[in-house]
This record gives structure tokens, sequence and C-alpha cells, in this order.
């Protein structure tokens, strides 16, 4: 959450991210607009927003294809290993 706060950032925005534990045991994330809260949402859809985010970061840098992939990869790694 820390990278994708980050690149918010990056991209002058508002928007951060949270890390929260619900009083059953589950991790989620809230997602605030400045320091008020927006939403909550699985784990699942936010490495969704991240990769959506990581994209619009990368198209608006340009970066080449390779490393997009790369990025790519690991960030889908970082999703196989929280399924776990």
């Amino acid at each position: 959450m820390g990278e994708a706060n980050q690149l918010q950032t990056l991209l002058s925005s508002d928007i951060c991210y949270r890390a929260y534990k619900t009083p059953e045991g589950v991790l989620k994330c809230h997602q605030y607009h400045g320091e008020s809260f927006n939403r909550e949402m699985r784990l699942l859809d936010f490495i969704k927003e991240y990769n959506t985010l990581l994209l619009k970061y990368n198209k608006i840098k340009n970066k080449d294809y390779w490393e997009r992939l790369n990025q790519h990869h690991t960030a889908n790694m970082i999703f196989k290993e929280a399924e776990v």
C-alpha cells in the first residue's frame, strides 16, 4: 500500500490507502480522499486498483514495455502470495 500511496503522490492525487483489520480478523484496505474516508475494499480489489494505478503512472511516464511487464509480473506474484 505504501507504493500505491507514493504513486498517488507522484500523480498529484490526495487519495491514500491504509490497511485495516476487521474484528473478524480479515485484512482490508481503506481508501481516503485527504483525511475523509471514501470506501473499504478487499485485498483483491486493492491489487486490481494498484495495477490500474501503476499502468496509469507508467503511461504518463512512458516507461518502456519490458519494465512495465516486469512490474506487472511482480504485482501478480504479490497477489498470489496474498491469496495463500
